[in-house]
């Protein structure tokens, strides 16, 4: 939610991938590998 992406978990449904959203919001290809790493790196630490 903090990169204006809405989310994933709460139940709303979202069509699409999170690429998609991504994309939609503006991020270029950089910037997609960058979230999902940040991404990948809360879910190894347990920050839910």
């Amino acid at each position: 939610m903090h990169k204006g992406i809405k989310c994933l978990a709460c139940g709303e449904p979202i069509w699409g991938t999170l690429e998609d959203a991504a994309k939609e919001k503006g991020f270029d290809e950089a910037a997609l590998k960058r979230f999902v790493e940040e991404l990948n790196r809360l879910q190894d630490s347990g920050v839910s």
